[in-house]
């Protein structure tokens, strides 16, 4: 059985449109509090807009996970990790997320660096 893709666009757009659906079911008032809790009970997450001149018509955005990504990618292990999508208007959108709920790495050391 092969392993799920994390990078799978198709996948991370229905993640995205599954929640946009749970989303919709609540009071507008209670939805960013929906988004900041998923973004915290998540690795890696992805906030995903529609965009005519990207590749599959899908923009997006990493908006929580690069610092683990690396990490991972750097042990040349496998590891079990919690994605989730934000569905986003535009890239503005997106950004915005990232700024006031998403991990911001230019603020982060990458990681397994040392600073002698």
């Amino acid at each position: 059985m092969e392993k799920p893709n994390p990078f799978d666009m198709t996948r991370i757009v229905e993640m995205a449109n599954r929640f946009q659906e749970e989303l919709i079911k609540v009071p507008a008032d209670q939805r960013w509090q929906m988004v900041k809790q998923n973004v915290t009970d998540s690795d890696l997450v992805f906030a995903v807009w529609q965009e005519r001149t990207a590749k599959n018509g899908v923009g997006y955005e990493i908006i929580k996970g690069q610092a683990l990504l690396r990490k991972i990618f750097r042990s040349k292990k496998t590891q079990s990790i919690c994605v989730a999508a934000i569905p986003c208007i535009e890239k503005a959108q997106a950004k915005a997320v990232l700024m006031v709920a998403g991990e911001r790495v230019w603020l982060l050391p990458e990681v397994g660096d040392s600073k002698d």
